[in-house]
């Protein structure tokens, strides 16, 4: 990873903490594609998890208009924990447990 890479996971990160939705939205697929280019699943399901909670908390219409998209996300994340993680079990449960408890 070199050092422009980084500096954008670093951004991604930071603009989450601070809930700056939409630079996350905007930036969080550079690290999604690059991983998969060097085969990291487990961590292009995180960035696809965090990106789903920026959209879920940036459009308001994710969750009404886009209910099949939701729906297709959540079923893609929960699917390549299962079958590319090493032990699936604790990054599904943390999923499951914020996806909850972000919809309430």
């Amino acid at each position: 990873m070199n050092k422009t890479e980084l500096e954008l996971r670093c951004l991604i990160d930071l603009s989450l903490t601070v809930q700056d939705y939409e630079t996350v939205v905007n930036n969080a697929k550079y690290p999604i594609d690059d991983f998969k280019v060097i085969s990291a699943f487990k961590y292009q399901t995180h960035c696809e998890e965090v990106l789903l909670f920026a959209k879920m908390a940036f459009d308001r219409s994710y969750l009404t208009t886009n209910f099949k998209e939701f729906v297709s996300d959540i079923n893609r994340i929960v699917t390549d924990y299962h079958t590319k993680a090493s032990s699936p079990t604790i990054p599904i449960t943390k999923f499951a447990v914020l996806a909850v408890d972000f919809l309430q």
